[in-house]
C-alpha cells in the first residue's frame, strides 16, 4: 500500500531553529506532541490533518538558503 502524503509542513524548532519537515494526510487537524531531533526540546504542534511523519529537513536545491 502506498503512502499518501497531503501536504509537507515546514516548521522550525522555537529553541534552536532546526529545519523539521512534518508530514500530514487529509482529515481533522490534530495536536502532536513530539522532540526536536536537533536539540531533543519538546514540542507541541497543530497539525492540519492526521499527521504521518516528522523528520529533519533534507537541503536539497531550492529557494529555501537562509541559514
Amino acid at each position: 500500500m502506498a503512502e499518501h502524503v497531503a501536504v509537507v509542513v515546514p516548521l522550525n524548532c522555537p529553541a534552536c531553529g532546526g529545519p523539521i519537515d512534518v508530514a500530514c494526510d487529509d482529515g481533522a487537524p490534530q495536536t502532536i506532541r513530539f522532540t526536536c531531533p536537533y536539540c531533543q526540546t519538546p514540542r507541541e504542534y497543530e497539525a492540519p490533518g492526521p499527521v504521518l511523519w516528522v523528520a529533519m529537513r533534507q537541503h536539497g536545491p531550492g529557494p529555501e538558503t537562509k541559514h
